[in-house]
């Protein structure tokens, strides 16, 4: 399991990914999954 720095880390390198593929992401999701794929990324912002 990873501890919270090495998790921190991974959330990291990930936001630049996350971002690339958020329109593509949008476009194959329903509404109210994207709109709570949204509210757990910015729930885990709070760590970086």
């Amino acid at each position: 399991m990873l501890n919270r720095l090495e998790f921190s880390n991974e959330v990291y390198k990930s936001t630049e990914l996350y971002h690339f593929q958020k329109l593509k992401l949008l476009r194959v999701l329903n509404k109210k999954n994207a709109i709570q794929m949204d509210r757990a990324y910015f729930y885990l912002m709070p760590i970086l």
